[in-house]
């Protein structure tokens, strides 16, 4: 089913959970792991150097972390039109742990980095 078919669902869950309102009470705390994840990915010197390797092209990068996502790392490439490779956005959407998962570690910050930045350009790569 299409995701619009089942909006009713998410909006209800939504009123009933009074997620908007847990949303805003956190707001500053997403915004704080964003932060740590931007410093700790640093996607665009990914990107670079996979198109200089690589006959490969993207046109955007997209991260989604949760913490939830565990060791259950995945990505998927998604392409306007197929059959005209040369003229069609492409898209790789990656999905991986938060920053969390390597910051509580004891590790030095570059470990750390290094640490989140190979899970990414993992699936960078696997695109």
């Amino acid at each position: 089913m299409p995701f619009a078919d089942l909006l009713y669902l998410v909006q209800d869950f939504a009123q009933q959970s009074g997620f908007r309102q847990f949303y805003r009470d956190h707001a500053a705390d997403y915004a704080d792991q964003i932060e740590r994840q931007r410093r700790l990915v640093p996607v665009h010197h990914m990107w670079e150097w996979m198109e200089r390797e690589s006959p490969e092209r993207m046109d955007h990068y997209a991260i989604v972390f949760s913490p939830l996502i565990g060791g259950s790392q995945s990505t998927q490439r998604f392409q306007e039109n197929p059959f005209d490779s040369l003229y069609s956005f492409r898209e790789s959407i990656m999905f991986v742990n938060g920053p969390d998962e390597v910051q509580t570690t004891g590790y030095d910050t570059l470990t750390q980095e290094a640490l989140q930045s190979g899970i990414v350009f993992t699936e960078i790569d696997h695109n």
